[in-house]
């Protein structure tokens, strides 16, 4: 399917969805209760809520697909690297998994993505909006669990590219982890 058309199909899943995980993504990571005391309102307007992040999703999917032609001149290639195995925070569940998400699904990869264990349900909101726009079965999966359970993620030897966002002292085990592997 073109991009542009897997973009406003997938887009379609998201509008219709977008107040229900916006609002999962904001009571999970207890960012509407964060937010004012840093001065940012923008978590308590549903409005922004529900436009920004599907957004931001949005923009993030296009802008890493039109450099999946281009990877070739950065080292890269062409070829997709196969299953990337993703940990996330946290918090700001939702952005972090469209940190990781898009740019892996538009190289052409699948994706095995373990959210933190105090904010999975908006990763399992996610999975249910790619199943409901057709994506094919094992293109986006969602694995929950604690720290044992990203461990054995990221040392699987089906994984093919790891990338984590969180603590620098899992960042180090991870890298002890994968060191020496393609």
């Amino acid at each position: 399917m073109p991009l542009e058309a897997q973009t406003r199909l997938f887009s379609g899943y998201m509008g219709v969805w977008a107040n229900s995980i916006a609002k999962m993504s904001g009571t999970e990571s207890r960012e509407p209760e964060l937010a004012p005391e840093r001065g940012d309102k923008r978590f308590l307007d549903p409005e922004w809520g529900k436009n920004a992040f599907f957004d931001f999703l949005k923009q993030a999917y296009l802008l890493t697909a039109g450099w999946a032609d281009k990877l070739e001149f950065s080292g890269y290639g062409t070829t997709p690297l196969g299953v990337a195995g993703q940990v996330i925070p946290w918090n700001f569940p939702l952005l972090m998994l469209a940190w990781k998400v898009a740019p892996a699904l538009a190289c052409g990869n699948t994706v095995v993505l373990k959210p933190a264990e105090t904010t999975p349900l908006t990763a399992l909101l996610f999975a249910e909006i790619c199943q409901q726009a057709e994506l094919p079965p094992g293109v986006v999966n969602i694995v929950t669990g604690a720290g044992a359970t990203g461990a054995a993620l990221v040392a699987h030897p089906g994984i093919d590219k790891v990338a984590f966002t969180g603590s620098t002292e899992v960042g180090k085990a991870i890298a002890r982890s994968v060191a020496g592997t393609d």
